[in-house]
């Protein structure tokens, strides 16, 4: 419907590479979502991570 109406498409993506998110997008705004949700992932992933060590 987009293609149709004369909207634009915005998407991207993020790909993790260990620790490093490397993200994409179409737009400023995507890029800004997907960049907070990248850091949001990697530091829970982190805290999975230590939470043994630091309750152990």
């Amino acid at each position: 419907m987009a293609l149709r109406g004369g909207e634009k498409v915005k998407g991207g993506g993020v790909v993790l590479l260990g620790p490093i998110p490397i993200v994409f997008g179409s737009d400023a705004s995507a890029v800004k979502a997907l960049l907070i949700l990248a850091i949001a992932l990697t530091v829970i992933v982190l805290l999975l991570f230590l939470a043994p060590w630091w309750l152990g």
